[in-house]
């Protein structure tokens, strides 16, 4: 079982995984979810396609910027619907916490 958030950042509510160890599995599901909210961005924008090469450069910066964030705060929220991470010194306010299986 994984932790979620529901957090009000700004005027958003979203919903968050909670980590606090850089697992495997777990910064493979962020990647995955932060892939295709830039794949669907990009088709949404018009824009080219990114290559391969820098697909693979975004893959890497992105988790280690995660493992960055989880040893330096010993814990990262991860927005499940765009993969954008959130650093737990950013102002938001937690409106409710569960356990739960990962989305997918």
């Amino acid at each position: 079982m994984y932790t979620y958030r529901k957090i009000k950042k700004d005027t958003q509510i979203i919903l968050v995984l909670v980590i606090t160890k850089p697992e495997l599995k777990l910064i493979n599901f962020c990647t995955v979810i932060r892939a295709k909210y830039m794949w669907k961005s990009q088709i949404i924008r018009e824009k080219k396609p990114y290559t391969p090469e820098k697909l693979n450069k975004l893959k890497s910066k992105y988790q280690e910027y995660l493992i960055k964030t989880i040893q330096e705060s010993n814990i990262a929220l991860v927005d499940i619907s765009s993969g954008e991470i959130i650093r737990p010194n950013q102002k938001v306010e937690v409106l409710d916490q569960f356990n739960g299986p990962l989305p997918f």
